[in-house]
């Protein structure tokens, strides 16, 4: 575990990996299963080479925060390459979720950056589904 996920002794906090394994759950209850697991994808791969690029090469903090901004272009990178095998009913999916989700893991919030980045994600994705391409967005449990 990071350091930061460590919790105090009789203490107990959630990891990055347990906000990912219930990000995943809410998305595929809420969201249509290929918006899911695209929403789901591509912030997997984003973050993984967020933290791995942003270790290696970050120099450039957005703000007082941890997070670099060469981080963010490795995530965004890695995200469209993922979501460009996922990407449909169009293509440009992909990638735009990468950008997406690379910008709103930047945001502060109440929620743990884990579960907020790929719901609102999938929520965008669904909600330019369904405007662009008239798909009907339905946001019910089973909605895949």
């Amino acid at each position: 575990m990071r350091a930061e996920e460590k919790p105090p002794i009789g203490q107990i906090r959630l990891s990055g990996a347990t906000w990912v394994l219930i990000s995943a759950l809410l998305l595929l209850v809420c969201f249509p299963a290929r918006l899911a697991a695209l929403a789901m994808m591509v912030f997997m791969a984003g973050d993984a080479a967020a933290a791995l690029v942003g270790r290696r090469f970050g120099h450039h903090r957005w703000g007082l925060g941890p997070k670099t901004i060469e981080g963010t272009l490795g995530f965004m990178a890695a995200g469209s390459v993922v979501g460009l095998f996922l990407a449909e009913p169009v293509l440009w999916f992909g990638p735009a979720a990468a950008v997406l989700a690379g910008a709103l893991e930047l945001l502060p919030g109440p929620l743990n950056d884990n579960l907020q980045a790929p719901f609102l994600t999938a929520f965008a994705l669904a909600l330019t589904e369904s405007l662009w391409l008239g798909v009907p967005f339905s946001f019910l449990p089973g909605a895949g």
